[in-house]
Formats: C-alpha cells, structure tokens, sequence
C-alpha cells in the first residue's frame, strides 16, 4: 500500500500588508504606530526594527516614511515610499503618498509622472492595505465597504493631486498644504469599534462620557478664536438645554434615566451618541 502523501503545511502569512500578516507583525506595527501618534523620539528606532525584521514588506516601508513625514523629513520619506512603491507597485495609498512627497519637495513633473502611473493601474489594490493605521481600524474599515469603494475615493484624490501638481508647475506658486491621511467616506468610519467600547463601559463610565460641560465648550471656543456671536450661541444653547431637561445642580439618578429615556424614544441608540461624541473628541484633537 503506498504511503498518503504529506500534509501541505500551512502557508505563513507574507506581512506585506494588513490582510496577510501575522500576530507578531501586527503588534510590532501597533506598537510603532502608537508611538508616533504620542509624539515619541521611540517611533523611529521601532520603524527602522520593523524593516530590519521584515525587508520584503510595503507596509512597513510605508509606516516607516509616515514616521519621517511627521519628523518633517520629506526626502527621507520619499525615498521610503519608492521602496513601498517597488515592493507593491498596485497599492493608490502609496502613489498618492509619494506624488504628494514630490510635490512638497517642487518635483511636480514627477508628482505628475506617479499619478499618471497609479491612474494607469488596470488592477488597483485595496489602499486600506498599507495604510498606518492601527490594525484594529483597518480591520472596522476593511468590514465596512468593499475595496472598490475605497479604490475610487482614492483614485479621485489622486486626479485631483494631479491636477495641483500640473497647476503648480505651470504657475511656481507655493500650493496649500496637503494631508497624506486617506479620507475615507463617512460609512467607513470605526463604527465597529465606537459599539465595542460602548459595550464594554460600566453603566456609570457611560454616563461619565456622555456628559456635557458647556462650560468647557465655551472655554474651547473662546480659544479657538470663535466669534462673540458663535460663543453667544453656545450660551444659548445651553439655557435652552436646561430649561428642556430641567437640569439641575443636584441631578438625581432619576432624572439621568429619564433624559435616556427621551434619547430612546426618539429612536438614539446610546453606541450612535458615543460613537458621536468619540468622532467630536478626535475633531477637537485635531483642531
């Protein structure tokens, strides 16, 4: 009787990009990814780690020139984003991240040049791909639409970077300053995650969040540089708020289940109010 043949074993996981990669490589690319939204010296010692340990990998060249792009060293990150670009010529998120390097750095013919080649794609990769964000995001973003949409968001910022690459050749004017950060569409947002964390909140550490401090609110305004009449609007806002929930000093338990209540007849599911108060949050830390 001939021998079974042998078990195929299980193919390792390559680590180019989001969707094919393992646990190990995940954390390591969290890990740098943390540190560069803390604003840590750390993040460039844990992304050149990350390319000693993974050299065949886009996305680590990728995550490694978003470290350079924040240490405003543009040419370092374009010379990052070439290998990226070699390793997975497909991906749009990198071609647009490199034209956009080009630019900043007055090389508007080959800006144009790249997004010529990235438009010419006949088979275009999901740009959620290799893109640094941290891999639980990737994963509510990936789950939320199917990669075509994303690819023609992406596509379109391309053309439109292409057509601020021609005109600031043409003219030699400085051009505003662009984001290289993908703008997903509004149904791509986290909102897998926002229901998580909704989920995993005590009742008092949601009431905790949910929260309002107008007086915060004015105080943010006000430094801000906000006009006196969108502060008075606040301030209008707030009177109106009190007398509708008849807010007092000494609230009650009582009363706060009673303003849930009025949130649930008028159908606001509470994870819709937190994922809309963590969206504010993230704008405020923005501005």
């Amino acid at each position: 009787m001939a021998a079974a043949p042998p078990i195929a074993g299980v193919r390792k996981p390559s680590n180019r990009d989001w969707l094919d990669c393992d646990r190990t490589f995940a954390e390591e690319a969290d890990k740098v990814i943390l540190l560069l939204c803390q604003g840590s010296d750390d993040a460039g010692e844990h992304a050149m780690q990350l390319i000693c340990n993974y050299k065949e990998s886009p996305l680590a060249y990728t995550i490694l020139a978003e470290v350079k792009l924040a240490r405003m060293n543009q040419q370092m990150a374009k010379g990052h984003l070439n290998s990226a670009k070699v390793l997975a010529p497909r991906c749009p998120h990198i071609a647009f991240v490199l034209a956009l390097v080009l630019m900043r750095l007055g090389f508007w013919d080959e800006a144009v040049v790249e997004c010529d080649r990235s438009l010419g794609e006949p088979e275009p990769t999901d740009p959620a791909w290799h893109c640094p964000f941290p891999k639980i995001h990737i994963d509510a973003i990936i789950r939320s639409k199917a990669p075509k949409h994303r690819i023609a968001l992406m596509r379109e910022r391309i053309r439109r970077l292409r057509f601020r690459a021609k005109k600031g050749n043409r003219t030699a004017v400085p051009q505003k300053p662009l984001s290289s950060a993908p703008k997903w569409p509004p149904e791509s947002v986290d909102v897998d995650r926002a229901r998580y964390d909704w989920g995993r909140m005590s009742e008092e550490e949601r009431q905790a969040f949910m929260t309002v401090s107008f007086e915060d609110m004015k105080s943010y305004c006000r430094s801000g540089g906000l006009s006196k009449q969108m502060t008075g609007v606040l301030s209008d806002a707030e009177e109106f708020v009190k007398g509708f929930f008849e807010w007092k000093d000494n609230e009650s338990a009582e009363s706060w289940q009673e303003s849930i209540q009025r949130y649930n007849q008028a159908n606001l599911r509470p994870e819709v109010l937190f994922f809309e108060h963590a969206t504010a949050g993230t704008l405020h830390r923005k501005v």
